[in-house]
C-alpha cells in the first residue's frame, strides 16, 4: 500500500480510537447531567461515516493502478460494516440517552476493539483469502461466547443466591447443629477413652501380630504389582525380595505359633470364648493366624522359584495365593481381638465409636451438597465441594482409627485419633457458621433491579453478536452456531422479565438455558474452526509439497550436470563451452534458491513446525553457495556433496510431507482444537526422523571438508567459513531438538 495513503487512513482510525473511553478516562464514571460525553460520540460517529466514505472513494480511484491497494481498504470498510461499528457508534448514544452507562462504556469498548482490529487491517495491507476470514471471524465469535457464558454464569449463580440464599443459610444452621450434637459426643468418647484401665497383654500381643500381618500383606502386593511390569534384570532383584518376604513370613508363622501357646494369651482367649474352633467365635486365633501365615510362606516359596527361572507369569498365582493366605490370618487376629474385646468396656466404646463414625460419613455426604449449592451461588467454595477429602470426611477417617485401635485395648492411640477427629470437626463447625452467615447475608442484599439490568446488558451484547454472525454467513454456509446464540438471547430476555417481576428462581433456570445454548455454539465453532484449518493445512501441505517436488527434479538435474561437467574437464582448466555449463547451472540454483525462499515463507506463515523452517532456511542458503561457487568456476566434490545435501533435504521434507497427506486422506484428521492451539504441519515424529537425517548429513559434510582441507583444495579464511558453517548448524540441530522435547512435553 503506499506509504502516504496508508498513513493517512490509518490516522483517522488512530483519532477515532483516541476519542474512545480509553482517551477520556470516564469508562468507570457514571456519565454526569449535561456531561460533553454523549456529543462527543455523536462527533465521532459522523466522523467515522465519512471516514469509511472516502475509504470506498479511494478504493474506486485506485482500483486499475494499484488494485492490490484497492482490494486492502475495500476489506477494511466491509470489516467494519461486518462488525456493526457505526451501528453501535449510535447505541452508544442511545444508551447514554436512556442512563444506561455501564452498558454504554460496554458497547463503547466494543466499538474501540473493532476499530483496532480495521487498523491492523490497513497496516497489514495484505488481503486475506475469503476462509482465511471467516476463520479470523469465527475465532473472533467464539471469544466473544466465551466471555458471554462467563457473564451469564455470575447472573445464573446471582439469581440462585437471590432465590435460595436464605434457605440454604438455615439448612446450613441446621447441619451445624448436627455437627455439634456429634462434636459433643465425640467429646464424650474421648473422656470415656481416657478412664479405661489398662489393657489386657494378650490384646497388646494380638495386636502387635496383626500389624506385622498387615505389613506382610503390603509388601506382597507391591512385590506382585512390580512383578508384573518387571524387565528380566529385574526379576532377579524381584527374587531376592520375594526371598526376603517369605523368610520373614516362615520367623512369623513362627512367632504366631509360640503365641498361640502363650499360657496368658490362651487363657484370655478360652474366657472369651474362644477355645474350640477357629477365629472369633472359638479357637486359637493366634495358632490359626499361623498356619495361614505359613501357607503363605510356602506360596511365596513357589513364587520365588517362578522367579528365579525369570518367570513373572508363573510366579504371579502363587504371590496372589499368599497374599490371600495372610488375609486370612489378618481375619483370625481380628477375630480373636474382637472376642477379647467384645465384653470390656473398650469393646463397647468401639462399638460406639464405630456408629458415630457412620454418622459423621452421613452428615458429610449432606453437607458436601450444602457445600456444592453454595459454590454454585458463588458463595463458595468449600473444599468439601472441589473434588478433596472434606473436613468430616478426614475426621470419619480418625473415628476409624479410633475404633480400631480402642478394639485393640489401645487406649493412648484412640485418643490421639478421637483428638483429631475433634479437631477436624471443629473446623467445619466454623466454616458452615461462616457461611450460613454470608448467604443469609448475601440473600438480603440482592439487588433484582441491579441484576436486571446487568441481564439486560448481557442479553444486548448477545443480540449484537447474532446479528454479527448472522451477517458473516454465505448462502453455502451458515455461520456456527447462530441459532443457539439467538437462542440464548431469548432466554436471557426471559431472565430479565423474571427478575423485573420479583422471580428469581424462574430466571435462574432461563439462565441456565442460556448458558446452556451459548456452550453448545461455542461448540459448533469450536469443531467448524478445527475442520477450516485442517482444510487449510492440507492445502499448504499439497501447495508446498508440489513446489519442493518440482525443485527437487531441477536440482537433480543440476546435480547430474554439475558432475558431468567437473568430470569432462581436462586437466584443472575448462573449455569455454563447459564454462557456459556452469553459468547455466549457477543461475539455475540462483532460481532455485529464490523458489525454496517461498515455500520457506509459506512454511513461516503456517507457524506450526519447529524444524522444517531451519530446514529450508538452510537449504536456501546452500543452493545460494552453490550458485556463488559454479560460478566461480568451482564444480568438484565439496560443490558436489552441497548439492546431494540439498537433495537429501528435499526428500526429507517431501517425505514427511506426503506421509501426512496419506495420512489426512485416510481419515486421520490433524488433531488439533478450533479454539486453542492448531495442529502441526506435520507429526512431531516426521520432525524427528528429519533431525536424525540433518545430523547425519553435517557429519558427512564435515568428512568432505576435512578431506578437502587436507588435501590443500580448502585453506584458509575458506576452510574456516565451511567450519563455521558446519558449527553453526550443529548448535541450530541442538536448539531444535531442546524446542521439539518441550513440545512434546506439552502434548
Amino acid at each position: 500500500m503506499n506509504r502516504n495513503l496508508k498513513m493517512w487512513l490509518a490516522g483517522g482510525l488512530v483519532l477515532l480510537i483516541g476519542l474512545g473511553p480509553a482517551a477520556t478516562g470516564q469508562e468507570d464514571e457514571a456519565a454526569p447531567v449535561g456531561s460533553e460525553v454523549p456529543y462527543r460520540q455523536v462527533f465521532v460517529r459522523k466522523q467515522f461515516a465519512e471516514l469509511v466514505r472516502r475509504m470506498l472513494e479511494v478504493a474506486d480511484l485506485l482500483a486499475e493502478r494499484e488494485p492490490g491497494t484497492a482490494r486492502a481498504i475495500r476489506m477494511a470498510v466491509d470489516q467494519a460494516q461486518r462488525a456493526f461499528i457505526e451501528e453501535n457508534m449510535a447505541k452508544v448514544v442511545e444508551h447514554f440517552g436512556k442512563g444506561l452507562v455501564a452498558l454504554a462504556q460496554s458497547t463503547q469498548a466494543d466499538v474501540v476493539k473493532e476499530l483496532k482490529s480495521v487498523l491492523e487491517t490497513l497496516e497489514r495491507g495484505e488481503v486475506r483469502t475469503a476462509d482465511e476470514q471467516k476463520i479470523r471471524d469465527w475465532k473472533s465469535f467464539l471469544q466473544t461466547i466465551q466471555q458471554l457464558i462467563k457473564q451469564e454464569d455470575q447472573h445464573q449463580r446471582d439469581s440462585r443466591l437471590a432465590a435460595e440464599g436464605e434457605k440454604l443459610g438455615s439448612q446450613m444452621q441446621k447441619l451445624g447443629q448436627k455437627l455439634k450434637d456429634i462434636i459433643e459426643r465425640q467429646k464424650q468418647l474421648l473422656r470415656d477413652t481416657e478412664k479405661l484401665p489398662p489393657a489386657e497383654d494378650a490384646a497388646g500381643k494380638l495386636a502387635e501380630a496383626r500389624a506385622a500381618i498387615r505389613k506382610l500383606i503390603e509388601d506382597e502386593t507391591k512385590l506382585r504389582d512390580a512383578t508384573a511390569a518387571a524387565t528380566v534384570g529385574k526379576l532377579l532383584l524381584a527374587a531376592q525380595e520375594q526371598d526376603d518376604l517369605k523368610q520373614r513370613a516362615e520367623g512369623l508363622a513362627k512367632k504366631l505359633e509360640q503365641l498361640g501357646g502363650d499360657k496368658g494369651v490362651a487363657a484370655a482367649l478360652a474366657k472369651a470364648g474362644t477355645g474350640g474352633s477357629e477365629g472369633a467365635s472359638g479357637g486359637n486365633a493366634a495358632k490359626a493366624a499361623a498356619g495361614h501365615t505359613g501357607k503363605a510362606a510356602g506360596a511365596m516359596g513357589q513364587a520365588l522359584d517362578k522367579l528365579n527361572k525369570t518367570d513373572a507369569a508363573g510366579a504371579g498365582p502363587h504371590q496372589d495365593e499368599a497374599i490371600t493366605a495372610l488375609k486370612e490370618a489378618e481375619k483370625a487376629l481380628g477375630g480373636g481381638m474382637a472376642a477379647l474385646g467384645a465384653g470390656s468396656q473398650a469393646g463397647q466404646l468401639a462399638k460406639d465409636q464405630t456408629q458415630l463414625q457412620k454418622d459423621t460419613q452421613e452428615l458429610a455426604k449432606v453437607v458436601k451438597d450444602a457445600a456444592s449449592a453454595a459454590e454454585a451461588m458463588g458463595a463458595g467454595p468449600q473444599d468439601a465441594s472441589q473434588g478433596q477429602p472434606g473436613n468430616l470426611d478426614r475426621a470419619a477417617g480418625h473415628m476409624g482409627n479410633a475404633a480400631e485401635k480402642l478394639g485393640e485395648q489401645n487406649k493412648q492411640a484412640a485418643a490421639d485419633s478421637e483428638k483429631k477427629a475433634l479437631d477436624e470437626m471443629e473446623g467445619q463447625s466454623r466454616r458452615l457458621g461462616e457461611l450460613a452467615r454470608k448467604l443469609a447475608e448475601e440473600a438480603r442484599q440482592a439487588d433484582l433491579t441491579k441484576q436486571k439490568t446487568q441481564q439486560d446488558q448481557t442479553a444486548e451484547q448477545t443480540g449484537q453478536l447474532s446479528k454479527k454472525m448472522e451477517k458473516s454467513s454465505t448462502k453455502e454456509q451458515k455461520t456456527p452456531g447462530q441459532p443457539q446464540v439467538a437462542s440464548a438471547q431469548g432466554s436471557m430476555q426471559q431472565a430479565s422479565k423474571q427478575l423485573g417481576g420479583g422471580n428469581p428462581g424462574g430466571a435462574s433456570g432461563s439462565q441456565d438455558q442460556a448458558s446452556q445454548s451459548l456452550r453448545e455454539a461455542a461448540r459448533q465453532l469450536d469443531e467448524a474452526i478445527r475442520r477450516a484449518q485442517d482444510a487449510r493445512q492440507e492445502e499448504a501441505l499439497v501447495k508446498i509439497e508440489a513446489i519442493l517436488r518440482e525443485i527437487l527434479k531441477s536440482q537433480q538435474t543440476i546435480t547430474g550436470g554439475t558432475a558431468e561437467v567437473y568430470n569432462e574437464r581436462k586437466g584443472q582448466k575448462y573449455e569455454r563451452s563447459e564454462l557456459v555449463k556452469l553459468a547455466e547451472l549457477a543461475d539455475g540454483e540462483g532460481t532455485l534458491a529464490e523458489k525454496v525462499a517461498h515455500a520457506l515463507k509459506l512454511v513461516k506463515d503456517e507457524g506450526t513446525t519447529v524444524v522444517f523452517p531451519v530446514v529450508l532456511d538452510e537449504t536456501r542458503g546452500d543452493l545460494s553457495s552453490v550458485q556463488q561457487r559454479l560460478a566461480q568456476q568451482q564444480a568438484g566434490p565439496l560443490t558436489q556433496s552441497i548439492q546431494q545435501g540439498i537433495e537429501q533435504n528435499l526428500k526429507d521434507l517431501i517425505a514427511a510431507l506426503q506421509s501426512e497427506i496419506r495420512r489426512r486422506r485416510q481419515g486421520g484428521g490433524g488433531g488439533g482444537g478450533g479454539g486453542g492451539g492448531r495442529p502441526p504441519l506435520v507429526p512431531t515424529s516426521a520432525e524427528l526422523k528429519m533431525l536424525r537425517s540433518r545430523q547425519t548429513q553435517i557429519y558427512q559434510r564435515t568428512l568432505v571438508v576435512n578431506a578437502q582441507v587436507a588435501s590443500g583444495e580448502l585453506a584458509g579464511p575458506e576452510a574456516k567459513h565451511h567450519h563455521d558453517i558446519l558449527a553453526q548448524r550443529q548448535g541450530a540441530l541442538k536448539d531444535m531438538t531442546a524446542q521439539l522435547k518441550a513440545k512434546m512435553g506439552r502434548q
